[in-house]
């Protein structure tokens, strides 16, 4: 396990990756819930699909032209570069001393 110093500087860095890590296990459970027939007609799964639904729809309403599969190959590859980004030039070579 790596150690980092957070600081308040550091904080927000980190508090915006643990966002996107939230995201992406959103998206994960998006993915089950809408596999498991039972669980499409609750509430909480509608909840779940909505939330996760958001950046790939507003990009498809940005580009209406392209694939449906690509808006979501977009945010994924996106959020997971960024998060890589982050993580990498960001929190862990402050952290080695």
């Amino acid at each position: 396990m790596t150690e980092v110093d957070v600081t308040l500087m550091t904080l927000p860095i980190l508090l915006f990756i643990w966002a996107v890590d939230a995201y992406v296990f959103l998206v994960a459970l998006r993915w089950v819930v809408r596999a498991m027939p039972a669980a499409r007609g609750r509430v909480w799964a509608r909840g779940v699909v909505e939330l996760a639904d958001r950046l790939p729809n507003a990009l498809r309403a940005r580009y209406p032209e392209v694939p449906a599969w690509l808006p979501w190959l977009a945010t994924m590859l996106g959020l997971l570069v960024l998060r890589y980004v982050l993580v990498h030039s960001v929190l862990l070579p402050r952290s080695v001393s």
